[in-house]
């Protein structure tokens, strides 16, 4: 292949390739509708691929990749990425390493410079390391916290015995505390080489001039030959079956089954196979063992195939009381189904609009797009997009079948349990129910004609804000999109948890559940069904439904959205299953340490104010919810005049007002009343409480009252939380001093903004450590905040902060859902409908001296709540070094755990 030219891969979609001498490849894909560019640069080495046999490398060397050379020095990275309005960041796979840009497309060519610098110019020091080292272990506790990462991570290990992808990513405890620094500067240098690389471009750019560009940063870099060899494919070796009593409230499992390596013939039928078992309510799966049978809470399925083998992963949360032989009995009767009995055609072309649809909305942003291209190219070789929908139109019945023959052998699979230690999986004989079929559903034909594989050549792109009310108060907001023939719509209704009654928390949250239960002409199985088939996805809350479709659908949707929302069903026998999966999902969340620790935190700042509460309300309120609560909460609340309608996508005005019109233009306006809520103010004094719970890490939340979204310091708090808590990577002063810098944490951020609403949110803070971590943490943050209020801001920190704000802003809008959702907070908090074209402005025009005065108002760290779930009786020293009331308590939802 020259050097010099671009060959086509997929000239449908405009995808091409090239090849520099030393072996890098690049694919690209033009896109001019927005001008944002994604660059992503992959390497064919992942958690699979051992070095001198020891595990975590790849994961280990992907944070590393962060740390600095001598042009780009540590920090310098994110801080380019900051000033520029940009987003990095970086994955690992079993199979592959990849780090990403987006930037606005004046300024993509700088992702090509840092990454030509670090693919062999990358400096660590032993102090750097050392560090590093200790946030992945700190990762590592974290994901041990998880059961269901605990029996993950020992299912692979057993599952995969003789092959390296039994090997967790981010490895063994034992192999990363001996790991040094000459280990990973080895893996570095030979595998980190441009024969052993993939650059993926998408977005605004020429595809011609990017050639100059990547010749100049990459041309030089010399190929090197690779000694590592490849894991080979592995063999199932019979039927695993294991059990761990772990501390857990909910009993969980997992089954595995060996398949096929990725882009094989039968990947694509797995895809399918892997929806018609799970993807939504009119799925095999939920609809027996879920909602007929109640076996399970909720149930998943995934094909993972990957580069040199596969799995078929099944996992679910198992109900109180149920056995865990009659939920694999129950299983393994579904597969066999699939085994000797062909699929129904009207089921089958259900899964491919659903596969072909979200193929059309993964075309709306720049990431989505390269990082498809990268997983194709990096795990079996780049095929044509066009080519690939096409066999996935051509998959027939006798494919499911003989696929689902091949794979799911029960006598094969592993199987593994993770149950309460206190109590075992008792036996049951649930309640069942009459399991719905498909018949009669009327389906659509094939979305194979409607799908727009590009922009169409007359789309205009995004136009101005419309709005228009009907005559009933109902308002409309459009946003017209006509790039990709895609809609989002949200209805919104102003109802909230904080209007219900106390003593029956949890009654918006079972209403918002109930209506997608079903209206008064259609059942919950038909609207799933008749969604699902259209590859659409709607949710439901107390205050919104959401819908997303293609826009030829948009029609079908408004009279299903309508339906919804004026004649829901609400039946007893609904609320009833909804109070049961309700008080289950409760019991499951006993389980996380992180939720604990956030409800009762806000149960502290909030006191006797709603937002003390759960939204989902507790295990005493739940019960004493009645039909005529849910009833009341939508008669008071749901009417025209309370209604707002945004949508964004291929969708005229005009099509929007005869739609909306028709299916709600006969409902009557009403007066709607809303409650006036206690007033909040700022704790008197800190208070700190400790939730022990049998875990490895602390789960931490501190802080205090925040504010409302209109306050008029909004915007300098804002830019204060990117140069306290939430900016780009590691700029932000706790990502850089607590994580970077000490190595204390892994996750860590803090904000006053992000929850503001009509009523105030919280200024917060979160982080999870080791206990040994734990005064110093806390401590540095203390310090920190300080340093802000004694005016230690640079300009160019705020110049930067209002750089990735203003940059990031953009970004998070490219698809129509985000759009959709704009539209609604603009319209609510009165933001005004040019507030697209004028945040740029306001965010440049806030000084430094408002940031530090915001800082120095609204930031009280002597009135700190503080909040620590996890071993706490590890914490070294004295745990009450802060005054103000001091409890070691057992959560109102939890028990304490025994060691």
């Amino acid at each position: 292949m020259s050097s010099r030219k671009w060959s086509p891969i997929d000239r449908t979609l405009g995808i091409y390739e090239t090849k520099l001498t030393n072996g890098l490849k690049v694919i690209c894909l033009e896109r001019h509708h927005l001008p944002i560019v994604t660059v992503m640069t992959a390497y064919r080495i992942g958690g699979a691929h051992l070095f001198q046999g020891k595990t975590g490398l790849a994961h280990f060397l992907e944070h590393m990749m962060f740390k600095g050379t001598k042009q780009f020095p540590k920090g310098k990275i994110d801080h380019l990425t900051q000033k520029w309005g940009g987003v990095n960041n970086a994955f690992t796979t079993l199979d592959y390493t990849c780090y990403f840009f987006t930037f606005a497309s004046d300024h993509w060519e700088k992702a090509l410079e840092i990454e030509a610098d670090r693919m062999s110019n990358c400096l660590w020091s032993e102090l750097e390391f050392e560090n590093e080292k200790r946030v992945i272990l700190e990762e590592l506790s974290s994901s041990m916290d998880s059961p269901y990462e605990v029996l993950e991570q020992k299912l692979d290990a057993v599952t995969f015995a003789r092959h390296p992808y039994r090997n967790p990513i981010l490895g063994w405890r034992e192999d990363l505390e001996n790991l040094t620094l000459k280990d990973l500067q080895m893996f570095y240098k030979e595998l980190y080489t441009p024969n052993n690389a993939v650059i993926t471009l998408v977005g605004n750019f020429s595809k011609e001039n990017s050639l100059n560009k990547i010749h100049r940063y990459f041309s030089t870099t010399p190929l090197i030959k690779s000694s590592l060899v490849s894991p080979q494919p592995v063999e199932p070796q019979g039927k695993i079956h294991l059990t761990l009593k772990q501390d857990v409230e909910v009993a969980r499992f997992q089954i595995l089954f060996h398949t096929c390596p990725t882009r094989e013939e039968d990947d694509r039928v797995l895809d399918i196979i892997d929806i018609l078992l799970t993807y939504g309510r009119s799925s095999r799966l939920y609809r027996r063992l879920v909602q007929s049978e109640k076996l399970l809470q909720n149930v998943y399925s995934m094909n993972d195939t990957r580069k040199q083998s596969g799995i078929f992963l099944i996992l679910g949360d198992v109900c109180p009381g149920v056995q865990s032989d009659i939920v694999e009995k129950t299983l393994e009767e579904e597969l066999k189904k699939l085994q000797s009995k062909k699929v129904g055609k009207n089921e089958l072309l259900k899964a491919k609009n659903i596969v072909l649809t979200g193929f059309v909305f993964q075309q709306e942003t720049t990431y989505d797009m390269a990082e498809q291209i990268t997983e194709m190219e990096m795990l079996g070789g780049q095929k044509d997009f066009s080519e690939d929908l096409g066999l996935i139109q051509s998959i027939s019945e006798d494919d499911i079948q003989r696929v689902a023959k091949k794979y799911f052998d029960f006598s094969l699979a592993t199987v593994g349990w993770s149950v309460p230690k206190s109590k075992g999986v008792e036996s049951s004989q649930p309640k069942q129910e009459k399991m719905k079929t498909l018949r009669g559903i009327q389906v659509p034909l094939s979305n194979k004609k409607f799908l727009r594989l590009k922009p169409s050549s007359h789309a205009q792109g995004i136009g101005d804000v419309q709005q228009h009310t009907l005559d009933n108060g109902l308002t409309i907001l459009l946003l017209e999109n006509s790039l990709f023939p895609t809609v989002s719509m949200e209805a919104s209704v102003r109802c909230s948890f904080s209007y219900e009654d106390p003593i029956k928390s949890g009654s918006a949250y079972l209403m918002g559940r109930l209506l997608s239960e079903g209206t008064k002409k259609r059942s919950a199985h038909k609207i799933a069904c008749q969604v699902e088939y259209l590859g659409a996805a709607f949710n439901t809350s107390a205050s919104r439904v959401s819908i997303r479709s293609l826009s030829r659908d948009f029609n079908a949707m408004c009279e299903l959205t309508a339906e919804i929302i004026r004649e829901p069903k609400f039946s007893q026998e609904d609320l009833e299953e909804e109070k049961r999966k309700t008080l289950f999902a409760l019991l499951g969340q006993k389980d996380s340490a992180s939720y604990l620790a956030r409800n009762e935190f806000y149960r502290l700042v909030y006191g006797k104010h709603p937002f003390a509460r759960p939204v989902v309300g507790n295990e005493t309120s739940i019960p004493l919810v009645q039909q005529s609560d849910i009833h009341k909460l939508h008669s008071l609340y749901y009417a025209p005049n309370n209604l707002v309608v945004s949508i964004a996508g291929d969708i005229s005005m005009k099509q929007a007002i005869d739609s909306l019109g028709k299916y709600f233009g006969s409902w009557s306006k009403k007066q709607v009343l809303f409650p006036s809520l206690p007033k909040l103010s700022l704790a008197k004094s800190p208070k700190k409480r400790y939730i022990p719970l049998d875990k490895q890490q602390l789960n931490i939340y501190w802080g205090h009252l925040g504010i409302r979204r209109n306050c008029p310091d909004y915007y300098a708090l804002m830019i204060l939380d990117h140069i306290l808590g939430v900016g780009s990577g590691f700029t932000d002063r706790l990502s850089k001093t607590i994580r970077d810098d000490l190595g204390l944490v892994y996750n860590i951020w803090g904000t006053i903004t992000a929850n503001a609403g009509i009523e105030p949110g919280t200024f917060t803070v979160f982080l999870a450590t080791d206990p040994e971590h734990y005064h110093k943490a806390m401590n540095t943050l203390e310090k920190e905040i300080e340093k802000i209020c004694l005016g230690e801001i640079s300009e160019e920190e705020l110049a930067d902060a209002q750089a990735c704000i203003t940059g990031n802003f953009f970004l998070a809008r490219e698809t129509n859902s985000a759009l959709a959702e704009y539209l609604i907070n603009a319209y609510r908090f009165n933001l005004g409908f040019d507030y697209l074209e004028r945040f740029g402005e306001i965010i440049k025009n806030v000084s430094l001296e408002e940031v530090i005065a915001a800082a120095n108002k609204y930031l009280h760290p002597e009135k700190a709540t503080t909040v620590i779930a996890g071993p706490v009786d590890r914490i070294a020293g004295s745990v009450d070094r802060v005054a103000g009331p001091v409890d070691k308590i057992n959560c109102p939802i939890t028990k304490q755990k025994k060691k």
